[in-house]
């Protein structure tokens, strides 16, 4: 897996973010919304399930810094009023780590929303891209449509996931 340092939203469009864009206002494949995930604290989850609330799914890799950064810049931002409104934030491991590994990462990163675990096939039908640098997000909107996808890290791409989930959650 690739770490990013930062990629910016508002830059001219790569082809990853090209072909990111042509994704936002859809649904996401119906095989894909029907995906179970499961948390390593057993909760369960699927797009198709969640469908109501706003969804982000925020992929990362435990050996990332930029992923660390990335996650401690989205604990920070969201209220509990913000989930009492709809917000479900699922983050997804992507890097074949061990629970026990996982879950001490949960405990030192003071993450406060379920964690899951996926397979490399699993990212690749999610992101629809072979490109799985971490980390990378994506926000549903409560119809399950796609709102945005980022790839990297950086106060542009926080500013613009923070200002999509709150307009979102209005």
């Amino acid at each position: 897996m690739i770490c990013l340092v930062m990629v910016s939203v508002f830059t001219p469009l790569t082809p990853f973010q090209t072909e990111a864009v042509t994704k936002v206002g859809k649904l996401p494949k119906e095989t894909v919304a029907q995906i179970k995930l499961t948390s390593v604290d057993g909760q369960q989850f699927s797009l198709a399930g969640l469908r109501g609330k706003v969804v982000v799914m925020d992929f990362f890799g435990i050996h990332c810094a930029h992923s660390r950064d990335h996650i401690r810049d989205t604990m920070t931002q969201f209220s509990d009023n913000d989930f009492k409104r709809g917000l479900q934030i699922i983050g997804i491991e992507s890097e074949d780590a061990t629970v026990q590994r996982v879950r001490q990462f949960i405990q030192d990163e003071k993450i406060n929303y379920p964690i899951v675990q996926i397979d490399e096939p699993t990212f690749i039908q999610y992101v629809e891209s072979k490109d799985l640098s971490a980390p990378q997000t994506l926000i549903f909107g409560r119809d399950g449509k796609l709102l945005l996808h980022t790839l990297g890290h950086g106060a542009k791409i926080q500013t613009a996931i923070r200002e999509t989930i709150q307009k979102a959650l209005n």
